[in-house]
């Protein structure tokens, strides 16, 4: 017999099957809408999906009109070949549009990650359009990182960093804790 632990259901798996798409300048934006009141958006990091949010669109649905999106190139979002599609206001744009595509004049924002770059640059470029910002974990690439980190970036070595990095690497890099002040 198999224990009752091990016979949770899954309450949300990102599928094709599970959320609509919509046509959003020039993408085939893949998305999940749940709920009714004000609207709210949230927004992965790289390499995630709306399968980041699982845990919690039951929760915040009771309060918002939620709608978690697979980013460009992520999740069932198509994935453009174009390298300049990737880009932070590029994705930001694509958000924005959706957006318009959903008839939303304005947005609350939950962003996790490298998604919360682009939730600064939403704010910042298009401020009358978002409400409020909460930020998990803002993270992002810069020059004060160490090389092998800041090569993930790069398309010609990004493979290479990522392949090298181990837990001993990552700990190299912290400072110890006797160079803390």
């Amino acid at each position: 017999m198999i224990p009752d632990i091990n016979q949770k259901p899954r309450l949300l798996q990102n599928s094709e099957h599970i959320g609509r798409y919509a046509d959003v300048a020039g993408r085939h934006i893949h998305y999940l809408e749940k709920g009714t009141g004000e609207p709210l958006i949230l927004i992965h990091s790289m390499g995630q999906s709306l399968f980041t949010w699982h845990r919690v669109i039951d929760s915040l649905s009771a309060q918002y009109r939620v709608f978690a999106v697979d980013l460009p190139g992520h999740g069932y979002s198509d994935k453009p070949v174009d390298e300049a599609a990737y880009s932070i206001g590029a994705v930001a744009d694509v958000l924005v549009a959706f957006m318009d595509e959903m008839s939303l004049e304005k947005i609350d924002v939950v962003a996790f990650s490298m998604g919360s770059m682009i939730a600064l640059n939403m704010a910042a470029r298009f401020s009358d359009r978002i409400g409020k910002l909460v930020l998990i974990c803002p993270g992002g690439l810069t020059a004060t990182m160490p090389r092998q980190i800041r090569f993930l970036e790069n398309p010609l070595t990004g493979w290479l960093s990522a392949a090298s990095i181990s837990p001993k690497s990552i700990a190299s890099f912290l400072p110890s804790p006797n160079s803390i002040s």
